[in-house]
């Protein structure tokens, strides 16, 4: 907004008033759930909410299946079409993609990776995630809310559970490329795998 351009919220703004994020318009206005914004949105495109609701997809999962969702940047002119699904995103990298795009300095402190520029997101060898309680418990402390922590490496996925929240489950290790519906765990088998992400993971975040 400060650099003059117009930005759009719609569907789920849990921020209260559009305006809180910095949007220059927006149809959420009180509900954290987006009111108009969301109203509009399954009045709207019906068949792909019921495609999303039949899908094994949640947004609470540890899985893929809740995790995993196309990116998708068009630029005509600029990015030349093609499909990548080897390397890492996230969608903390659309913010600084639409920043450098913009010619908008990125604050040293924003996470996230240019998705326009390929050698940043080769040199990058691991994404990061949480899944939380759908209620938040305490947002000084996330912690308290923390299911799960997950870390991926190449093809490699370390699921190690939060106890407080998850007391009975295991921790779990995945081969995304051979096994992509995660249904063998491969944690029992590779113990050098697991000291190695969960390094990686901690050095992140040692909740």
């Amino acid at each position: 907004m400060n650099q003059g351009y117009l930005a759009l919220q719609t569907g789920k703004w849990w921020q209260g008033n559009y305006s809180h994020g910095g949007f220059t318009h927006g149809m959420t206005r009180d509900s954290r759930h987006g009111d108009k914004g969301l109203e509009i949105g399954r009045k709207t495109m019906e068949p792909i909410k019921d495609f999303i609701e039949d899908a094994p997809r949640s947004m609470l999962s540890q899985y893929d299946g809740g995790l995993r969702s196309p990116m998708m940047v068009r630029w005509k002119g600029t990015i030349a079409p093609r499909m990548d699904d080897n390397t890492l995103a996230s969608s903390i990298d659309f913010a600084p993609a639409i920043l450098k795009a913009c010619g908008v300095p990125i604050p040293p402190q924003m996470q996230g990776v240019d998705l326009l520029d390929g050698a940043a997101l080769q040199f990058r060898n691991t994404v990061h995630g949480e899944c939380y309680t759908h209620d938040m418990m305490d947002f000084e402390t996330p912690a308290n809310s923390l299911r799960w922590r997950w870390v991926i490496e190449g093809f490699q996925k370390l699921i190690p559970p939060h106890a407080r929240n998850e007391p009975e489950a295991k921790v779990e290790l995945y081969n995304l490329k051979n096994d992509p519906y995660e249904e063998h765990n491969l944690a029992a088998e590779n113990p050098l795998d697991m000291e190695r992400l969960s390094k990686s993971m901690n050095a992140r975040w040692n909740p």
